[in-house]
């Protein structure tokens, strides 16, 4: 792949476009993590080219949205076992770190409270065009993800699932877009009783929220 052209720091460029192109090329083949960069910034360099890096680096979200292109078929309501329960809280964080091994670098904050609930925050210019429902790619990429996250851990529920509205206060509100975000995580494989009820946040994203259910 040629390299895109950068004016001001060629090396840096360089550095940073091939480390983007080993990850979407193990995202492409569905590698189950993502391989550590093989070459390590200079001091001074991720300050000099942050943002340029960061619009590079969300590509690569983006382009993760192809590794599903079909989806599984809906998962049958089960019941944890007593074993899955008990290691539910290591396996949370298990899939935390999943989850920020593959969103490294990109716009996508994904976080652990103290009570062990995962949380996923992505930016609303990357899940909605303005006065529209429909899930932009790169979110849908941080949804398929998610989506792996809730069906590998039984005992894990989806207990915040919100969408924003748009800055200009368009007549498309948050609900509308969390019940699309509820959608498409059924298409993939996601048991309904494990997604909260849709609903609108006050933030300026698309804010998830997984943590182990009650007994």
């Amino acid at each position: 792949m040629r390299l895109p052209p950068h004016h001001g720091h060629p090396d840096l460029a360089s550095r940073v476009w091939r480390r983007l192109v080993r990850v979407e090329r193990a995202a492409a083949c569905g590698a189950a993590s993502v391989p550590s960069p093989a070459v390590s910034l200079r001091p001074g360099d991720a300050r000099r080219c942050a943002s340029w890096a960061w619009s590079r680096s969300w590509w690569v979200v983006a382009a993760l949205a192809g590794c599903a292109a079909v989806a599984p078929a809906p998962s049958p309501v089960v019941r944890p076992s007593a074993d899955q329960r008990a290691g539910a809280p290591a396996a949370l964080l298990a899939e935390r770190k999943w989850l920020q091994t593959w969103f490294q670098g990109t716009p996508v904050a994904i976080g652990q409270r103290e009570d062990g609930a995962v949380t996923v925050d992505v930016p609303r210019e990357f899940c909605f065009d303005l006065g529209r429902t429909t899930v932009k790619p790169a979110l849908a990429a941080v949804l398929d993800k998610v989506a792996e996250s809730l069906r590998r851990v039984p005992a894990a529920r989806m207990t915040l699932l919100a969408a924003p509205n748009d800055a200009s206060g368009v007549a498309i509100p948050g609900p509308q877009r969390a019940l699309e975000l509820q959608r498409y995580l059924l298409s993939r494989g996601v048991s309904a009783v494990a997604l909260a009820k849709p609903t609108a946040t006050a933030a300026a994203a698309v804010q998830l929220r997984m943590e182990v259910a009650p007994p």
